[in-house]
C-alpha cells in the first residue's frame, strides 16, 4: 500500500514531459523533443512511485511511534491484578484443566 493515488504519478509524469519538451523544443527538432519528453515522462512516473513509497514509509513509522507512546507495553509478570480478578482467573483455569482431565 502506498500513500496517495496513481494520479500523483501521472501529474509528475505529465509535468516532466511538458517541461522537458518545452525546454528541448528551443534547440531541437520537435520529433527529438517528443522523444526526450517521453523518456522524461517514464522517468518522472517512476520517480513518483519512489516518492510515494517513501512518503508511505514515513507515515507508517509515525503511526507506529504514536501507537507506542499511547499504549506502553507491560512486561510479562509485571502486570498488577486485584485479588478478585486473580481468584476468578484461577477458577476458570482450574475448571478448564478439570474438563481436560475428564475427557
Amino acid at each position: 500500500m502506498m500513500a496517495g493515488t496513481l494520479y500523483w504519478n501521472l501529474y509528475m509524469a505529465v509535468t516532466g514531459f511538458l517541461v522537458t519538451f518545452l525546454v528541448s523544443l528551443s534547440s531541437n527538432l520537435w520529433q527529438t523533443s517528443v522523444i526526450r519528453g517521453a523518456v522524461s515522462f517514464f522517468l518522472f512516473f517512476l520517480i513518483g512511485f519512489i516518492l510515494r513509497w517513501i512518503w508511505w514509509y514515513i507515515l507508517i513509522k509515525q503511526e507506529d511511534s504514536k501507537e507506542a507512546e499511547e499504549s506502553p507495553e507491560v512486561e510479562p509478570g509485571k502486570q498488577k491484578m486485584d485479588e478478585d480478578t486473580a481468584k476468578e482467573t484461577s477458577k476458570v483455569i482450574k475448571s478448564l484443566l478439570g474438563e481436560d482431565n475428564n475427557q
